[in-house]
């Protein structure tokens, strides 16, 4: 399990249209004192998304502008930014559309503290 400390200050881009799962992901992320900046569809998180962030954690299913089209487009202008899925979409074709579309990990729903931990730190661990 990853330790919270290595989130102090680092800057997470969250892109879920659904306010309850935003609600929960700021819940498991704010004890690691990581600074958050949520997103409400995928146009909003292309339109947040610059080098500054650690990751990006992303819905795939999610008005406007979708998450694999979002993350294609996020990853064209800065492809060393680390983008996580975060769906409940698993199915093993599914997976590989993530993978291709340039995510860097995927988490699926429902969302496990612990999980998401490690795959924020192993996505990012660079940065």
């Amino acid at each position: 399990v990853v330790d919270d400390v290595y989130l102090e200050g680092k800057k997470l881009l969250v892109a879920d249209d659904n306010d309850i799962n935003r609600t929960l992901l700021k819940a498991m992320l704010e004890p690691t004192k990581c600074i958050i900046q949520m997103a409400e569809d995928g146009l909003e998180a292309v339109s947040y998304a610059d080098e500054s962030y650690t990751a990006v954690l992303m819905d795939i299913h999610m008005p406007n502008l979708d998450g694999i089209e979002a993350c294609k487009r996020i990853k064209a202008q800065y492809p060393n930014l680390p983008i996580i899925a975060v769906t409940a979409s698993v199915l093993k074709d599914e997976l590989k559309t993530y993978e291709d579309a340039g995510f860097d990990a995927v988490i699926g729903k429902p969302v496990l503290k612990p999980k998401l931990l490690e795959a924020i730190a192993r996505s990012s661990w660079i940065r």
